[in-house]
């Protein structure tokens, strides 16, 4: 991917580490903390998004950013979620608890969608 990948996750911390596991696998990401940094000419290649964003604002920016990336989406345990999710354009999902092995997963499918 030649643009960063995007990651809104609920909360800084989980967003650092999302980047962190990006960064060892060879990804750059954008340096957007907030929905409300995001800004329409922002370039990046593929984008993670929190879905327990506050406000649905995960549920939001899946709807937004489908026609600009491909999107994988972070989940917790609700029913009917993941199949959602897909149904509006999501590429990939991960579920809490969230392993290093999920996100490179989840990457390898959003390669393949570019």
């Amino acid at each position: 991917m030649k643009d960063p990948i995007l990651v809104l996750a609920h909360g800084p911390w989980l967003t650092a580490w999302i980047r962190g596991l990006l960064t060892e696998e060879g990804y750059s990401s954008c340096n957007v903390l907030q929905p409300e940094e995001l800004e329409p000419s922002l370039e990046f290649s593929a984008a993670f998004i929190d879905l327990a964003l506050p406000d649905l604002a995960g549920w939001n920016l899946l709807e937004a950013l489908v026609e600009r990336a491909p999107v994988a989406v972070i989940l917790g345990q609700e029913e009917g979620a993941a199949e959602q999710a897909l149904e509006m354009g999501a590429k990939a999902f991960v579920t809490r608890p969230i392993a290093p092995h999920q996100i490179r997963s989840a990457v390898r499918h959003l390669e393949r969608s570019l």
